[in-house]
Formats: structure tokens, C-alpha cells, sequence
């Protein structure tokens, strides 16, 4: 069971923080009439100003964005890059030094700045693509899945994904720590030496 709250934000002198905790989403609708979706253990910084002459915000987490088109670009800054658009839907994860970006509809462009150097891919509907902190963007990929992102259908939908991902990413949808005890494997091979 996965529960759907109220908004939970908070008011700092020149931005508004919109916060989901472990098993909720939060649904945010912003003065340019784009909407923004949060899944669990999320955090969304939108700055004072916000839609009078520009449009970005600051993405710690995982968010499903339906961008109103505007001659304005919108910008969603992470830790491991910066995701700019003009009206679009897709979804930005940023966990551990990585993000990733996948497109529903729409065109949006994806960019890390590495040794002061800027590096940009254009991602289309029905693409994704995954970038590391410190690195340039990685190869653009087909979406898998008919329902991305899983977690807006309530599935959780991962793709080889380690072990330690897999129990992060439960611990945030249900709200429960995992603890994982580590066994040696042995094979035939090493038994018989």
C-alpha cells in the first residue's frame, strides 16, 4: 500500500521546499502551471520569483515533471547535472552521484559540466539516458517498460539494478530497513583445493 499525501512544504525567506518522506508522493502544481509529481524521500527547491523570467528549480530525488510549454526554458539543477526543457513530460532520479532522465513526451536536453567544460544530449520521446557525477553524459537508451516510471503505477520497475539499490529503493516505497548479511559463496573448484 503506498500513500498519497497532502503536500508537506516548507517556507524559507526566498524559496519554497516541497518534501515527500519514505511512502509518499507528493503532487505540486507551480505558478507556470507545471506540475510536478514526487516520489518517496524526495525534495523539490522552488526560489522566490519563480516564473518572472525564469523557470528552474533544484531536484534531490526523483520527480515526474509535465512542463507547461513557455518561451521560457525550465531547468531542473541536480547534483550530477542540469535537465533544461520548454514543455515536456519526463522523469529525473538523482541517488548516489547518478542520474537518470527519461522522456514520456517531448524533447529535453541534458547537461554536465566536467573540467569546466559543458556537455549536452538531446533525449526524445521514449528515451533515457544515465550520467554519472563527474562525467559526461552516457549513452542514450530505448525505454523498456510501457509504464515508466513504475513507481507512478505503483510497480517498482528496475532493470539490472544491484542488490543494494534494489533494498534502497524498497526501504524508501514501503518504509521499512533492510538489513542484508553478507554469505561467502564457494564453488566446486575452490572446495576441492
Amino acid at each position: 500500500v503506498l500513500f498519497i499525501s497532502t503536500i508537506f512544504m516548507f517556507k524559507d525567506s526566498d524559496q519554497v521546499i516541497y518534501s515527500a518522506k519514505k511512502m509518499e508522493q507528493l503532487s505540486v502544481e507551480l505558478s507556470d502551471g507545471s506540475k510536478i509529481r514526487l516520489n518517496a524521500q524526495t525534495k523539490v527547491t522552488v526560489p522566490d520569483g519563480f516564473n518572472e523570467g525564469y523557470r528552474e528549480v533544484t531536484l534531490k530525488g526523483e520527480a515526474y515533471f509535465e512542463v507547461q510549454k513557455s518561451e521560457i526554458p525550465f531547468i531542473i539543477h541536480t547534483n550530477v547535472g542540469d535537465v533544461t526543457v520548454l514543455g515536456t513530460k519526463f522523469n529525473v532520479q538523482t541517488r548516489n552521484d547518478r542520474m537518470e532522465v527519461a522522456v514520456n513526451e517531448g524533447i529535453v536536453r541534458v547537461t554536465s559540466r566536467v573540467a569546466d567544460k559543458d556537455s549536452s544530449v538531446i533525449l526524445t520521446a521514449g528515451m533515457m539516458n544515465m550520467s554519472e557525477s563527474g562525467e559526461y553524459p552516457g549513452a542514450l537508451h530505448v525505454i523498456q517498460f510501457k509504464q515508466y516510471p513504475g513507481w507512478l503505477y505503483n510497480k517498482l520497475t528496475l532493470q539490472q539494478t544491484n542488490l543494494v539499490e534494489v533494498l534502497e529503493e524498497i526501504e524508501r516505497r514501503f518504509d521499512v530497513n533492510i538489513r542484508l548479511n553478507a554469505c561467502l559463496l564457494y564453488t566446486s573448484d575452490a572446495a576441492d583445493e
